[in-house]
C-alpha cells in the first residue's frame, strides 16, 4: 500500500520553487510518475551530478562549453600537477572559488532538502563539490569527489574552511607548518576518501529506488552506482539533459532541467493524495 503524503512546507519549498514548477517544466506526466516513484519505491537515494549545479552558475567540466574545453585538466586537475607547480593549480581554482562565493542553492537543492526533510530521501550522493546541497539544508550528503569549500595539508593534516582558506590565498599555506595547503577535492591521480564509496554502494543496494539527477554517469567509479541498484533490485529513474548510458534500463527517463522537474515533482506530491498521482 502507498504510504500517505505528508504535507509538505517549510523553507524548502518556497514561492520561488513553486513558481519554477508553474512556470517552467511542461511535462506534468513525468512529474507525476516521477512523484509516484518517490513515494512507492522507498527508500531514495539521489545521485546528483554537475547538471545540478549549473543551474547555480557553476560551469560543468565536459561539456562543449565547460572547463575542461579551457583548461587542460593535465595541467590543473592532477595531483602531480599540484605537486610541480601549487602556485599554477590554486590560480585555476582561486577562479573556482569566486565563482562559488556567489553561487546560491537553485530549485533541485531545495526540493532534495525538503524530500529528506519529509522522509522521502535517505541520502544525497553527490559529484559536485560546491557543497550547494548543505546549504540548502540536506543532512546526509556523501561527497564522493571532496569539497573545494575548504583545503588541507599534505605533511601535517592541519585544516582550513572556504573564508580562511580565501584570506591565505593566492597560495595558501599551512599555519601549522608552511606547507601549501591543498583543496579538499579529489584530484586526477588520487585516491577517493576513504569509506566513501563502501558506503555510497551500500546506500543504493538498499535503496528502493535510485535517483540520478544532472549526472551523465560517465566518470567512474560513481557511474557504477546505477548498475549496483539495479543489480539489488532498485527500480531506476533519471533527470538530466542529455542522454547517459542507462536510458535504455531507467523506469523512467527525463530529459529536462533539473530544478524544474524536481520542483514540479514536489508540486505534485503537494497538489494530489497518493491515489490520485
Amino acid at each position: 500500500m502507498t504510504p500517505p503524503l505528508p504535507a509538505l512546507g517549510g523553507a524548502a519549498t518556497t514561492s520561488a520553487v513553486r513558481a519554477t514548477a508553474s512556470f517552467a517544466y511542461n511535462s506534468g506526466i513525468s512529474a507525476e510518475q516521477l512523484a509516484r516513484m518517490i513515494v512507492e519505491a522507498q527508500p531514495c537515494v539521489v545521485l546528483t551530478g554537475a547538471g545540478v549545479s549549473t543551474e547555480s552558475g557553476i560551469p560543468d567540466f565536459r561539456s562543449r562549453t565547460g572547463i575542461w574545453a579551457q583548461y587542460d585538466p593535465m595541467e590543473y586537475a592532477t595531483i602531480d600537477a599540484f605537486r610541480r607547480d601549487p602556485a599554477k593549480v590554486w590560480g585555476f581554482y582561486s577562479k573556482r572559488l569566486g565563482v562559488l562565493a556567489d553561487a546560491k542553492p537553485n530549485a533541485a537543492h531545495v526540493v532534495l532538502a525538503e524530500l529528506e526533510r519529509q522522509g522521502l530521501v535517505e541520502a544525497v550522493i553527490t559529484q559536485n563539490v560546491d557543497r550547494l546541497h548543505q546549504e540548502a539544508g540536506s543532512r546526509r550528503v556523501i561527497e564522493v569527489h571532496g569539497s573545494i569549500r575548504s583545503a588541507s595539508c599534505f605533511v601535517c593534516s592541519h585544516r582550513e574552511e572556504y573564508e580562511r582558506v580565501v584570506e591565505l590565498g593566492p597560495v595558501p599555506a599551512c599555519a601549522e607548518c608552511g606547507a601549501v595547503l591543498k583543496p579538499d577535492v579529489v584530484m586526477f591521480g588520487e585516491l577517493l576518501p576513504a569509506g566513501v564509496m563502501e558506503e555510497a554502494s551500500e546506500l543504493v543496494r538498499r535503496a528502493g529506488l535510485l535517483l540520478v539527477v544532472g549526472s551523465s554517469l560517465e566518470v567512474y567509479p560513481v557511474a557504477g552506482l546505477p548498475e549496483d541498484a539495479l543489480q539489488a533490485g532498485a527500480r531506476l529513474a533519471i533527470v538530466n539533459r542529455g542522454p547517459t548510458p542507462y536510458d535504455r534500463r531507467a523506469d523512467l527517463k527525463i530529459d529536462a532541467s533539473a530544478g524544474e522537474t524536481l520542483a514540479a515533482a514536489i508540486a505534485a506530491l503537494d497538489a494530489s493524495p497518493p491515489d490520485e498521482l
